[in-house]
């Protein structure tokens, strides 16, 4: 790193991006750019001047990719729950599934907004239509089967 012109920290770990950051600055490292999972700390390092650059990167970017991707919408609730809103007149194979099916994959239907724009508290057996809207609470690893249902 003595002799690096660039030091780019990407580790998945903030904590580590952190620490190259400060040993690169320390070492005089001409250009450093930093990826990072928060904005509050996007904040800090940029106060600090430990970084030339400052990209936030898992939530625009994955957002950006799930809209474009999967055509869906997704909102972080916590690291563990994401809500999840999918168009079933995109996501065809949600077509005649049950609330039941989706709740099976550890998710909650949390409401629908159905083909006539009406709010929907579905029961188990709630049958989705085409060009109904349907928001779904679930872990972000359940995404993809979800999606796949």
């Amino acid at each position: 790193m003595p002799k690096a012109d660039v030091v780019i920290a990407a580790h998945t770990n903030d904590l580590v991006n952190i620490v190259v950051c400060s040993y690169a600055k320390h070492l005089g490292v001409p250009r450093i750019i930093v990826i990072v999972n928060n904005g509050k700390l996007a904040s800090i390092l940029k106060e600090l001047n430990l970084a030339n650059e400052i990209i936030i990167e898992p939530n625009e970017l994955s957002a950006i990719f799930n809209e474009r991707f999967y055509n869906l919408r997704k909102l972080d609730i916590t690291q563990d729950q994401s809500l999840i809103l999918l168009d079933s007149s995109i996501h065809t194979n949600l077509i005649d599934k049950s609330v039941e099916e989706i709740e099976k994959l550890d998710s909650n239907v949390i409401f629908i907004i159905d083909r006539e724009n009406r709010v929907v508290y579905p029961n188990k057996e709630y049958k989705i239509q085409r060009g109904d809207k349907v928001f779904i609470l679930t872990p972000p690893h359940n995404i993809q089967r979800i999606i796949s249902l």
